[in-house]
């Protein structure tokens, strides 16, 4: 993500959090499956 779209997608949701997963493209689902496993389940998991 650029710094430019960051900074618009933060301005639009400010309580979002954006991660960057180490070795997964466009298909995070495909490429790093298990961390997506832990980003989810963290997600879950939090008082939202």
């Amino acid at each position: 993500m650029s710094p430019k779209d960051r900074e618009e997608f933060q301005r639009l949701a400010p309580s979002a959090r954006v991660v960057s997963v180490a070795g997964a493209g466009h298909a995070i689902q495909s490429d790093q499956p298990r961390a997506l496993a832990r980003l989810l389940d963290e997600f879950l998991s939090a008082d939202n």
